[in-house]
């Protein structure tokens, strides 16, 4: 009876077969992590257009005029907490529609106490018709008279922005442009991604439009606004 050992693998053939794994897994992984990213971007549209058939219908209600806050959908016209967490959001809606900025307070209501209904709702995404005292300076859109009606008025984000669609801006009137297209005037504003992703950033964001359209932009939406 032959009493040889059993052949295991040698040292050079065990690097072989790692080195192969190892190529293997850089060729996955990147692909793997591509299509988790396009599932994110994907939910976070279909959240924006969800967003889009209940403001139209809050609109309905409201003189056709958008809600001061995003959050105040729930319940009434969206019955999900969930639909205003983005889910490339890693604070799951804590830092508010604009991450990281020293601004968020003066730009946006979302995210903080909703009175109204005595709730708490965390919300990832920027909503640019708030309700909150516009302190920008917005006198690049119009007067404070001609937002308002009144010459000593404070306007909120939602009445400058009404004010830009309708009548456009400095740079737009520049350009011979006296109003915005409504299919690329923001009104619902994602910018999670840029935190999250390596793209390029001059078509990051994700934007839910005044007419119910989806689509990207820059940071600067309006640098895009009249391209074709």
């Amino acid at each position: 009876m032959s009493t040889e050992p059993k052949k295991g693998f040698t040292l050079v053939e065990m690097l072989v077969v790692i080195s192969i794994i190892v190529m293997l897994a850089g060729m996955i992984l990147p692909v793997l992590s591509k299509a988790r990213r396009k599932g994110v971007e994907t939910e976070c549209k279909s959240n924006l257009k969800q967003f889009g058939s209940a403001l139209e219908l809050a609109k309905t209600d409201n003189n056709e005029r958008l809600p001061g806050r995003l959050t105040n959908l729930y319940p009434s016209y969206c019955d999900n907490k969930e639909l205003f967490i983005c889910p490339a959001d890693i604070t799951n809606g804590k830092e508010g529609g604009k991450p990281d900025s020293d601004e968020k307070k003066d730009w946006e209501s979302d995210g903080d106490e909703t009175i109204e209904k005595g709730l708490k709702i965390n919300s990832s995404y920027f909503y640019e018709f708030s309700e909150v005292e516009c302190k920008w300076n917005f006198e690049f859109v119009g007067s404070a008279e001609e937002i308002t009606g009144d010459p000593d008025g404070k306007p909120t984000w939602n009445q400058v922005k009404y004010y830009q669609l309708r009548h456009g801006d400095d740079w737009s009137r520049d350009i011979e442009h006296f109003f915005y297209p409504e299919d690329r005037f923001p009104v619902v504003r994602c910018f999670w991604h840029v935190f999250n992703t390596n793209v390029q950033r001059d078509k990051i964001i994700k934007n839910l439009a005044f007419s119910g359209r989806v689509f990207e932009s820059p940071t600067k939406w309006e640098d895009g606004a009249f391209n074709n």
